[in-house]
């Protein structure tokens, strides 16, 4: 028999609205506590949910535990899951849990292709699948190039052959979708004026909304970094330049070293922006990062060390 759902029970909230599954979970057990008061003990739930522990679910609320496999499938029986909320809840544990990188960016990928992922969510779905599909901005500021035309099969080739035109055809429609392109009086595709997110500012660290967009930004300058490896190793000198210094620096200072890259960007896009011209597409992808750790910061680990 297949569990009852909880639109039919009552039990749950609807598990398509979240994106942190301890959100859901901590929401779920508040409405048990109202419907089925006899239930929603913590010896009760950790009995249905076939956990051996009653203190295990609320260290996984607090964030002190994972929930784990054996747990969450034990959660979907204790909270009458359907099987589309279980699928759902089993890639949002994957997602919020996950090792960093791409199971995490694969769990968060299904989540936002779910047809039941609540339309609340739609501006999110869109800015990750944005990110982390790096030819979609490519595609779209190509539609500014001089010699654009829409011909998906000819987009694909001047993306040199690294995007298959069905892709293609699938991210002119999306990008239709998103808002970001529109058609002009005569038809022809333009830009339109919105803008789904700024990759060179810091997003918060949770799960939630914004670490979707985290998750998304990390996905976007992992595949560009790959693509600059390859244009390194493949396109002459004279396409392509690239610089980097090796420096100590006090710390304070790396505030201002942003501040500083993120108005070069803009003084670039400001630079392209006066070009009528244009003719080809480049990235522009400036990196700051640590390459040793702060003698203070270890001695402040070794502290803590046992």
């Amino acid at each position: 028999m297949a569990p009852q759902s909880p639109s039919d029970t009552s039990a749950s909230p609807d598990v398509f609205a979240y994106l942190d599954y301890r959100a859901f979970l901590t929401d779920a057990w508040d409405r048990l506590r109202h419907t089925e008061p006899d239930r929603a003990t913590t010896r009760g739930l950790a009995e249905a949910a076939g956990l051996a522990s009653p203190t295990f679910l609320s260290a996984v609320l607090k964030g002190e535990r994972a929930l784990g496999v054996h747990g969450t499938e034990g959660v979907i029986r204790a909270f009458r899951l359907s099987d589309r909320e279980a699928t759902y809840l089993r890639d949002l544990v994957a997602y919020n849990d996950g090792p960093k990188g791409r199971v995490q960016e694969e769990a968060l990928g299904r989540l936002t292709r779910h047809r039941f992922f609540r339309a609340a969510e739609v501006l999110v779905a869109a800015r990750y699948e944005y990110l982390s599909n790096w030819y979609f901005p490519v595609i779209r500021e190509m539609i500014r190039l001089r010699d654009f035309t829409e011909n998906p099969k000819l987009i694909a080739a001047r993306l040199r052959g690294k995007v298959r035109v069905r892709d293609v055809r699938e991210a002119l429609s999306r990008l239709a979708q998103f808002g970001l392109v529109r058609r002009s009086e005569d038809g022809r595709l333009t830009q339109s004026d919105e803008a789904l997110v700024k990759t060179g500012h810091e997003v918060p660290r949770h799960n939630g909304v914004t670490y979707v967009l985290r998750t998304g930004v990390v996905a976007y300058h992992r595949t560009m970094l790959g693509l600059a490896e390859h244009s390194l190793v493949n396109d002459p000198p004279r396409e392509r330049h690239f610089n980097a210094l090796t420096f100590a620096v006090a710390a304070h200072r790396i505030p201002e070293l942003k501040n500083r890259m993120n108005a070069l960007v803009e003084e670039v896009a400001a630079l392209a922006e006066d070009d009528a011209d244009r003719d080809t597409v480049y990235q522009l992808s400036l990196a700051l990062f640590p390459l040793t750790q702060a003698a203070d910061d270890l001695d402040e680990q070794n502290e803590g060390a046992p």
